[in-house]
């Protein structure tokens, strides 16, 4: 590769790469690198000789492990490392301080250190679908974060200190153990989507309704039985249909439980944008009978309805 010295940009998806040269550090001029569904399962410490790099996407790879040369890419702007299999991350990425896009999702993390919070110009950081079971406070500190994703973990709690994150937008929390969430989330006031799916949770934070930028809320209960869990879905029911009443920029609302029947008539006061009506039961009799000309109404003023059949269920829709 010493011969491509002048080279700005190396793309190669999908193949059987399994390995790079070491030569390959030679690229000095190079700044986007992508290499993602591959075979990779190492990187030599010349990859930290990229001095120019600003993007590197290594997702969809069989990476165990990544050199402390990595620290050396401190042009880097987006570094894409979801999909593959590291189990921890050497301390000097941790320096990246130019960093504004950090993917590490669907690896074998089973901790984020405190020193994240070197990343100061961070505003996307993906860390789902991991091992991890205590939330690092320190991530509360990246005041420039816009998007977090924290699905598919061990999550119990989050700290009070989340609310600190002024500029989160978009905070996606589903598939983890939380029972409870913390009001200082009423404190996220840039927050346009949140994402939750917990069976623990029974309660949502009142907090939640000062938050005016707020315009889509997706709740994916897992409770599919009744019984013992019945208060519980009735008072998250409760609590989401508070929130559409009360906020007024909602413009989006996915709720997979049996209540989205009265949200499809109380959404027709609100500026409700998308209604997501996947009801297990939808195809019934009763159902037909009480929804069409409701759901009529709802696509004149230009909402956009989703169900699972539509053609057979509501034919003149």
């Amino acid at each position: 590769f010493c011969k491509l010295s002048n080279l700005e940009t190396f793309i190669i998806r999908e193949g059987k790469i399994s390995t790079l040269p070491e030569s390959f550090g030679d690229l000095k001029s190079l700044k986007r690198l992508e290499l993602r569904s591959h075979q990779i399962s190492e990187l030599l410490e010349s990859i930290g000789n990229l001095s120019s790099l600003k993007f590197m996407d290594l997702g969809w790879n069989q990476l165990e492990k990544l050199p402390e040369s990595m620290g050396n890419l401190t042009s880097i702007r987006t570094l894409n490392l979801s999909h593959n299999k590291i189990a921890a991350l050497p301390d000097s990425i941790w320096n990246l301080r130019n960093l504004e896009i950090l993917y590490l999702s669907d690896n074998q993390l089973g901790n984020i250190p405190k020193s994240i919070e070197n990343l100061k110009s961070l505003k996307k950081l993906g860390i789902s679908e991991n091992n991890l079971t205590k939330f690092t406070s320190e991530i509360c500190f990246l005041t420039e974060l816009e998007a977090l994703y924290l699905g598919g973990n061990q999550f119990t709690s989050l700290p009070k200190e989340i609310g600190k994150l002024k500029s989160l937008k978009w905070l996606e929390m589903r598939n983890n153990k939380f029972e409870r969430l913390p009001s200082s989330l009423g404190d996220l006031e840039s927050l346009h989507k949140l994402e939750i799916s917990d069976a623990e949770i029974n309660k949502l934070p009142e907090s939640l309704l000062q938050l005016d930028k707020l315009s889509n809320i997706r709740v994916e209960n897992k409770i599919d039985n009744y019984g013992t869990y019945e208060e519980r879905k009735i008072g998250l029911k409760n609590q989401i249909e508070e929130i559409e009443k009360r906020i007024k920029q909602l413009k989006s609302i996915d709720l997979k439980e049996e209540y989205q029947k009265s949200l499809a008539i109380q959404s027709l006061e609100f500026k409700i944008k998308i209604l997501n009506l996947e009801i297990a039961n939808l195809r019934e009799e009763k159902y037909y009978r009480k929804y069409p000309n409701v759901l009529k109404k709802l696509k004149d003023k230009g909402v956009h309805i989703m169900f699972k059949t539509c053609s057979s269920v509501f034919p003149h829709i």
